[in-house]
């Protein structure tokens, strides 16, 4: 997983980042790239969203924001497509996605917030290996919240 890196989503890209997907049954736990794309777009500021690539190879996106009032970096959307899940690049991309918060890219961050659809295991079990724990909290939409500090 040496060859794992993020990429900004860009005119050249786009295309490829559109066309990702999840399983049928994962439709629920996350919004598709181009509802991502549109709330990256107009928040602009203090987002940014990547392909996730192995070598040349798109294998999955994430959306990334910043909140400046408390310092927390927070993962928005994040997917690895249906035809490369179950090789390690869930864990391998959130690692990216630490070390790309911990280079301070709008500012000192104290942690990273996330969440998830209690019913995503798959998805928890990957956050809990890289140090996210619930907070007790959930958000506007109902997800389990998790925190880990930066």
């Amino acid at each position: 997983m040496n060859t794992i890196y993020l990429k900004p989503v860009t005119t050249e890209n786009i295309d490829v980042c559109l066309s990702l997907e999840v399983l049928e049954e994962q439709q629920h736990f996350v919004a598709p790239v181009a509802k991502s794309l549109a709330y990256a777009y107009v928040n602009q500021d203090y987002c940014r969203p990547f392909g996730i690539y192995d070598g040349e190879k798109i294998v999955g996106y994430v959306s990334t924001i910043y909140d400046p009032s408390d310092g927390m970096y927070c993962i928005w959307h994040m997917l690895v497509d249906r035809n490369e899940q179950g090789k390690g690049y869930g864990a391998a991309g959130l690692a990216k996605v630490i070390e790309y918060f911990k280079s301070e890219p709008f500012g000192k961050g104290t942690s990273i917030g996330l969440s998830c659809h209690e019913q995503n295991s798959t998805a928890l079990a990957v956050y809990h290996k890289l140090g996210f724990k619930e907070n007790g909290e959930k958000d506007d939409e109902g997800e389990i919240v998790l925190l880990r500090s930066l």
